[in-house]
C-alpha cells in the first residue's frame, strides 16, 4: 500500500484476525456476523499506520453513532471550543467538517459569529436541522460552494474514516481566511499500539495517526502547527493548525517597510521615534537619510546624548515636554511596543500617532 498521508511505500507490521466489520451499524433484531482478518501497514518515512477500505461506498450515508451524550466529553468539547477561541482571536465564522448531531456546532455557536457544519449522513442532517443548525448534508470535496471564508474550522473523529486525508484537508485549505486556525482529532494510534488496545483496530477507522504522521499532514497541506497533544485521558490527538500567510520574502518585507515609514513620516511635520537600538541601526541603516526625526528617545541612560549611525537626531531621555511636541513617534523598540504606548498614554500625556512596526507597519491614534 502507498501511505495515505506522505505517499510513501508501507510494509505490513501487524495481522489481526476476527476484527469487527463496521462497527456502527446497529439492528432492529439479534445478528451475527464473523470477524474479519485485516492487515496493518506501517510507514517507514511518516510513521504512519493504514489498513485497507473495506466498507461499502455508502457506508456513512446513514451513520448514527455519537458521544456527546456524555457530561464528560461535553466537558471536553466545550475546552476545545475555548481554545479555538482564544487562538482564533476574533468572534468569526466557523466550519465543522463531519458535525455529526451537532452538538459541537451549538458549543461553537456561543462563542462565533457565523457557524456553518458539513456532515455526509443523512441521519446527522436531519438531528442538526432538529436542532436549528445550519448544515450542509454533501461530503466536502473541492467542488463544494460555500458564499463565506472561515476563520476557525474543526474536524473531530472523521480523518480516521477517510481513504484520502490529504485531499479532504487540501480541500478545507482554500475555504479559509489568512491566517485562521483550526483543529483535527483523531484517535490516537501512539497509546493503541503502546498498550495493545486491539479493540481500536476495526474496519472503520482506515487511518491510524501518530503525532508524526499528523504534523506530516498538515505540513503538506500548508498548515503550521501551533501545537499537538494527547487528549481525553490520551485516548486522542489534537493538532491545532493555522493557515500560512501569503509567501512574502524577507527583502520583499523590508522593501514594503521601509516605504511606509517614509512616506508616512512625510505626512506629519513634526517626527520623533522610540529606541536607539539594533533593530534601530537596521532600518536607519536601510533608510540612508530619507527620515528627518526630532529625536530618538530611550530609557537607558549610556546611551543619551549620543548618535546613532546615519541619523543627526539626538538619543535623549523621554519627557513630558520633548515627547508632546512631536506628531509621530515612530517604534523602532519593536519587542517592547507594548510598554512603550503605555508610557507614552500614562506617563507623558502623548495625544498624537504612533507607528508600529510590528507584523504589517501602521499608524495607531494615542
Amino acid at each position: 500500500m502507498i501511505c495515505r498521508v506522505c505517499g510513501s511505500e508501507t510494509s505490513i507490521c501487524l495481522t489481526v484476525a476476527d476484527n469487527a466489520q463496521q462497527v456502527s451499524r446497529l439492528y432492529n433484531e439479534p445478528y451475527n456476523k464473523k470477524g474479519i482478518s485485516l492487515d496493518l501497514y506501517r510507514c517507514n518515512k511518516c510513521n504512519h499506520y493504514q489498513i485497507e477500505d473495506v466498507n461499502e461506498s455508502d457506508y456513512y450515508d446513514d451513520y448514527l453513532m455519537t458521544a456527546s451524550y456524555s457530561e464528560k466529553m461535553q466537558s471536553h468539547q466545550k475546552s476545545q471550543v475555548n481554545e479555538l477561541f482564544y487562538l482564533s482571536n476574533k468572534s468569526n465564522n466557523f466550519l465543522e467538517i463531519g458535525c455529526g448531531d451537532g452538538n459541537f456546532l451549538i458549543l461553537a455557536k456561543e462563542v462565533f459569529t457565523e457557524v456553518i457544519g458539513i456532515e455526509p449522513s443523512k441521519a446527522f442532517y436531519l438531528e442538526c436541522c432538529k436542532k436549528g443548525l445550519n448544515v450542509i448534508n454533501e461530503y466536502l470535496t473541492k467542488d463544494i460552494k460555500l458564499n463565506v471564508k472561515f476563520s476557525v474550522f474543526a474536524s473531530r473523529q472523521v480523518f480516521e474514516h477517510l481513504s484520502n486525508p490529504f485531499e479532504t484537508l487540501d480541500a478545507i485549505f482554500p475555504l479559509l481566511n489568512e491566517g485562521a486556525v483550526g483543529l483535527i482529532e483523531v484517535p490516537n494510534a501512539q497509546k493503541m499500539l503502546a498498550e495493545n488496545r486491539y479493540f481500536d483496530l476495526f474496519s472503520d477507522h482506515l487511518n491510524y495517526f501518530t503525532p508524526q504522521s499528523l504534523c506530516a499532514l498538515a505540513e503538506k497541506c500548508n498548515f503550521n502547527v501551533i501545537k499537538i497533544q494527547e487528549s481525553f485521558g490520551g485516548d486522542y490527538l489534537e493538532i491545532y493548525l493555522r493557515k500560512k500567510t501569503t509567501i512574502q520574502s524577507l527583502n520583499d518585507k523590508k522593501i514594503k517597510d521601509l516605504q511606509f515609514i517614509k512616506t508616512k513620516s512625510r505626512e506629519y511635520r513634526k517626527v520623533s521615534a522610540w529606541g536607539a537600538g539594533a533593530k534601530a541601526q537596521s532600518i536607519l541603516t536601510a533608510i540612508g537619510l530619507d527620515l528627518e526625526l526630532k529625536y530618538i528617545f530611550d530609557s537607558d541612560p549610556h546611551k543619551h546624548n549620543k548618535y546613532i549611525c546615519n541619523s543627526s537626531a539626538l538619543i535623549v531621555p523621554p519627557s513630558i515636554e520633548k515627547i508632546c511636541s512631536n506628531d509621530l513617534i515612530i517604534l523602532f523598540a519593536v519587542s517592547y511596543q507594548d510598554e512603550i504606548i503605555s508610557l507614552l498614554k500614562n506617563n507623558y500625556n502623548f495625544q498624537g500617532y504612533v507607528m508600529s512596526l510590528e507584523g504589517e507597519p501602521c499608524i495607531l491614534k494615542i
